[in-house]
């Protein structure tokens, strides 16, 4: 739940690894689509619950190797 609302996504996420991957730190970068699906929310008129909204996101992530 995110500011009181209440949603359920489904997204697919295609991602890269940056570097050597015999380093001891790796990184990696990801966009995701997908949608999702409000079941409820305080916003009243603003946001319609159970209706569904196109969904995007990029994503990166630093990890250690060990």
């Amino acid at each position: 739940m995110f500011l009181q609302i209440e949603a359920y996504s489904l997204q697919t996420q295609f991602g890269l690894r940056v570097g050597d991957p015999t380093d001891h730190i790796s990184q990696h970068i990801s966009g995701g689509i997908g949608f999702v699906r409000v079941l409820s929310s305080p916003g009243g008129n603003r946001i319609n619950p159970k209706q569904s909204y196109g969904w995007f996101s990029i994503n990166y992530r630093i990890g250690f190797n060990w």
